[in-house]
């Protein structure tokens, strides 16, 4: 095969198995498992390429393969060579690949800077709050001694929200789930900006947060109101530090 060249996956193209063969691996042979083609001048390499990831194409592939169960069947070229692609000229080719190219770079740079300040976060959120190398000036105390429970209930006229733990508290309607709330809400629990609700079942999972709105929750929460002695965001990343919410776990019951 030549760079350039197009090379499918005889079995695995249902599942995305082909792509444009790149320099490094001009002259290099494959089993006949693989089918290799040579595109005319009509299209562009790197256009070829994101046509190749669109759902007609992938789904002309599927309907030119053989076969009673997916995973294993057979791609018949001869049919698949029938299907009609509508192709634009040769420029519009260029520039349809070169935005598509730049959004995907613009993407996998967005994914590597998340997946960096995800690993700070959890190295910041284990050192600067580390339970078991404890600085000069800290205190020992008691949760009940610093956070009072807030039940306050019979506020129906409060908007209905909901303590995640990857989002926080949030509106119920944000939620992408059903709502299976009761219709009587006389019995759900007020939470106020700067207090901390948790789930009484799912604490030991990490759902807990700091509310920064004023609603009700389900009775199946706690609220918790903090102290003047303790600041109640800094309590929030305490009850998310991986030693902390194992503690949660030890401590709950069936």
């Amino acid at each position: 095969m030549k760079a350039g060249d197009f090379l499918v996956s005889r079995r695995q193209i249902v599942h995305g198995g082909c792509g444009i063969v790149p320099h490094e691996l001009d002259g290099a042979i494959v089993s006949n498992e693989y089918l290799v083609l040579h595109a005319t001048n009509q299209l562009v390499q790197e256009y070829l390429e994101w046509l190749s990831n669109s759902v007609y194409f992938q789904q002309t592939c599927f309907h030119s393969s053989i076969g009673v169960h997916v995973e294993k069947m057979v791609f018949k070229p001869e049919w698949w060579l029938k299907f009609r692609f509508h192709i634009p000229t040769i420029p519009e080719q260029r520039i349809i690949a070169e935005i598509l190219s730049s959004c995907d770079f613009t993407i996998k740079k967005t994914e590597q800077l998340i997946t960096a300040k995800e690993k700070r976060y959890a190295y910041l959120l284990k050192n600067l709050i580390n339970q078991r190398n404890v600085k000069n000036g800290w205190r020992i105390v008691k949760l009940g001694d610093v956070f009072a429970e807030r039940k306050e209930t019979k506020h129906n006229d409060l908007p209905l929200l909901s303590i995640t733990r990857e989002e926080g508290v949030i509106p119920r309607e944000d939620v992408d789930r059903k709502d299976t709330s009761n219709a009587d809400k006389s019995k759900y629990l007020r939470i106020c900006p700067g207090d901390i609700g948790y789930n009484t079942m799912r604490m030991w999972q990490g759902v807990s947060a700091l509310s920064s709105f004023e609603g009700i929750v389900s009775p199946a929460y706690t609220i918790c109101t903090p102290t003047d002695e303790v600041n109640g965001q800094f309590m929030a990343y305490l009850f998310k530090v991986p030693y902390i919410i194992h503690l949660f776990y030890r401590y709950s019951k069936d």
